[in-house]
């Protein structure tokens, strides 16, 4: 039970994180009063869309893999290894746009010399970044967790007590 209420969060995480990506992806202020060149929002644009395919595809292959889908419900370890690589594709999704939002913000604090003015953007891509590699490393350990059969330890004989007096 504790490890469907673990995916569901991390699904949840990874979802509004692709959602945040998204909207950080399509907003136009990532920078204010800047002269830094149109290369590299470009560039920044072009790896946060490659963050935001990564991220979908990985959340098209969690929800195949989740304790409460019935997608490959007869063998239970291709179920928990296919919800680990969603994670493990969500969390590469995350470390790519945090990476890549950092390295702009980077290059907007060297070129902006009296007082830099970083744009509404990069702290929704940082905070989108962080709920996708949240919800991805959720997600990779529920599939971990569950991918090792778990034994029962039981008696093998069990022990009767004889006794002939009774008790009232």
């Amino acid at each position: 039970m504790a490890n469907g209420c673990v995916q569901i969060v991390g699904c949840m995480s990874a979802f509004a994180g692709l959602i945040c990506l998204m909207v950080a992806t399509y907003a136009s202020e990532w920078k204010i009063l800047s002269h830094s060149t149109e290369v590299d929002i470009q560039v920044t644009r072009a790896i946060m869309i490659i963050s935001i395919i990564l991220s979908a595809c990985g959340l098209a292959v969690v929800v195949l893999g989740m304790k409460y889908t019935l997608c490959l419900d007869k063998d239970k370890h291709v179920k928990n290894k296919v919800a680990f690589v969603g994670g493990i594709l969500i969390t590469v999704a995350g470390v790519c746009s945090l990476g890549i939002v950092s390295w702009y913000a980077h290059a907007v604090v060297n070129t902006q010399k009296p007082r830099p003015f970083l744009g509404k953007c990069l702290f929704l891509g940082w905070g989108g970044a962080l709920l996708s590699i949240t919800g991805g490393v959720l997600l990779s350990c529920c599939g971990l967790s569950q991918s090792t059969p778990r034994r029962s330890y039981t008696s093998p004989h069990s022990v009767q007590l004889a006794s002939s007096k009774v008790y009232v």
